[in-house]
């Protein structure tokens, strides 16, 4: 009834541990809940800080290009007009060139006509035509040379100029750092070709002074001549058509920069108005956290107390844990004095087969005395019925009968003293044994006094199998304890099981072998008394048949 009680404490106790975990549990869950909550606000004020300072490092940026280009713009425009102004310049000087080209071109063609039509007149007359012709001509030649020459060396000193100014600004790291790729690749190939110009107009004026230094007219010279012209006017070409495309895309590249600074005041606005909502948005978030911050003090004071109030139970059911641990050391004491009873019926068990071997022995000898006298007996018939002839001889017979006889009674005697010794034997036995019976009863009924507890065989089985019915229901609970002592002591709660199976085996054994042993030796108690009523009633039937006193 102790275990009973116990366990059901056990059970109370385990509901109430299974409900301060589930809530526990509940507690738990809403403190991380919240805690997510919080981190979360916190992760959207790091990235409104984060997006805060992005846009204001975007805004500082913005304002310096705006500073830069404002500079920029005012150079731009000043090189754009000077630039304007050297290709006015240089359109002018091209069209002297040309001019002046043409009329070359006119002078040679004039004079391979003539020459031809000399050499078909008179071949003999063309060397004083050409010496006349050279004459003149290279009069011509040498003022249009000259003139030419002065041409080519003022625009070469105006390209180079130009070239070095572009260069210059080139090398300048704010004005390369404020202009495009684009803008950066024009001026570059702008760049080669004035240098390419220079050299083919210095190329060009050393044609010109080869030409103005020959005497006479070499056309491979004045085509060479003719060529670098061309070349000259081709790079000036390209030249004009690269500035116009420098200045059409210096003039897109300004209206995408305004372009853009339209955007970018309306991003700053937008920026602005999202910095507002951000502000607005993070004082929110405070008051969140603050509120958060509040309900997770609430809610560490409840799980402080809960964790107090857990530990509180968890001491009283080591307690509970301490008294049942006491009450099994009780059972296996109890189970120890079992089981020496059991070893010492054992012992008495082991004595009272000795008994009965020596009964046994004794009852072997007894039948082989009667056996004997039987013998005898049938003996002494057989002679009787064969010396009924004379009497004297029946006389002989009566006296050797009565001498028989007298010897037999006085062995019937010895066998009937030997059959109530036997018998005295077996009375004392049986009352030892009702007496061993009736000690073990009264110590049984003392030590049921001490223990409060049956021991009788059948209610001890009884008992240990409600024990361990228990211990199954304690060693196999329904639901899983998570409380380590609960553990521990399941696991000693079913090596006591295990002993309490083994110790009930043994004694279903025991009392099993115990009941054979009696009922075999009642058995052999019956048989022997069953045999001397049959041999005292062939005695006595004897007796009576020679007509012996029965006394």
């Amino acid at each position: 009834m102790q275990l009973v009680s116990q366990l059901a404490l056990m059970d109370e106790a385990k509901d109430i541990i299974d409900d301060l975990v589930d809530e526990r549990d509940e507690l738990e869950s809403n403190l991380t809940i919240e805690t997510g909550k919080r981190t979360d606000l916190e992760i959207q004020l790091e990235k409104g800080e984060k997006l805060i300072s992005q846009l204001q490092e975007k805004i500082d940026i913005i304002e310096n290009d705006l500073l830069l280009n404002w500079i920029t713009r005012d150079e731009h425009k000043q090189v754009e007009k000077r630039l304007k102004e050297e290709i006015v310049n240089g359109e002018a000087q091209l069209a002297a060139v040309r001019m002046e080209m043409e009329s070359l071109r006119n002078e040679i063609k004039i004079h391979v006509e003539e020459k031809k039509a000399e050499e078909i007149a008179n071949k003999e007359n063309v060397k004083e035509q050409q010496k006349r012709r050279t004459i003149e001509i290279s009069d011509d030649r040498h003022s249009t040379l000259e003139k030419c020459v002065e041409i080519c060396s003022f625009s070469l000193d105006h390209l180079n100029g130009l070239a070095q100014f572009m260069s210059n600004l080139l090398q300048q790291k704010e004005f390369c750092e404020s202009l495009s790729e684009a803008t950066m690749n024009n001026m570059q190939c702008v760049i080669n070709k004035t240098f390419e110009l220079s050299n083919h107009a210095a190329r060009f004026s050393i044609s010109i002074d080869g030409c103005r230094m020959s005497s006479l007219p070499n056309i491979s010279s004045l085509d060479l001549l003719m060529a670098t012209a061309r070349n000259s006017l081709g790079s000036i070409r390209d030249l004009c058509g690269h500035n116009k495309s420098f200045h059409d895309a210096k003039n897109e590249q300004i209206e995408t920069m305004e372009v853009e600074m339209g955007k970018i005041k309306e991003d700053l606005l937008t920026a602005r108005s999202e910095i507002d909502k951000l502000n607005q948005h993070n004082v929110i978030l405070q008051e969140q956290v603050k509120e958060g911050k509040v309900q997770y003090e609430r809610l560490n004071s409840g799980r402080n107390q809960l964790i107090e109030d857990i530990r509180n139970e968890l001491k009283k059911v080591e307690t509970e844990n301490e008294l049942l641990t006491t009450q099994m050391n009780e059972a296996k004491d109890i189970i120890d004095d079992l089981v020496d009873e059991r070893d010492e019926l054992e012992s008495n068990l082991t004595i009272e087969t000795g008994k009965r071997t020596d009964l046994k022995i004794q009852l072997e000898k007894g039948e082989k005395l009667i056996s004997q006298l039987q013998e005898k007996i049938d003996i002494i018939e057989n002679d009787l019925l064969l010396n009924w002839i004379t009497r004297d001889e029946h006389k002989q017979v009566e006296k050797r009968l009565k001498e028989e006889i007298v010897n037999g009674e006085a062995q019937l005697a010895a066998v009937q003293m030997e059959m109530e010794s036997l018998r005295n034997e077996i009375k004392i036995h049986v009352e030892e044994k009702k007496a061993e019976e009736i000690a073990n009863k009264e110590n049984v009924k003392e030590q049921q006094k001490r223990r409060t507890i049956e021991i009788s065989d059948d209610r001890r089985l009884m008992l240990m199998n409600e024990a361990a019915d228990s211990l199954d229901e304690i060693s196999n609970p329904s639901e899983p304890s998570s409380c380590q002592m609960c553990t521990k002591y399941q696991s000693k709660i079913l090596e006591l099981k295990k002993y309490l199976s083994r110790a009930i085996e043994k004694i279903k054994m025991q009392s099993e072998i115990k009941a054979q042993n009696d009922r075999h030796i009642q058995k052999q108690l019956s048989n022997t008394e069953s045999f001397l009523h049959s041999a005292r009633a062939n005695m006595e039937n004897i007796l009576k048949s020679r007509n012996v006193p029965q006394e």
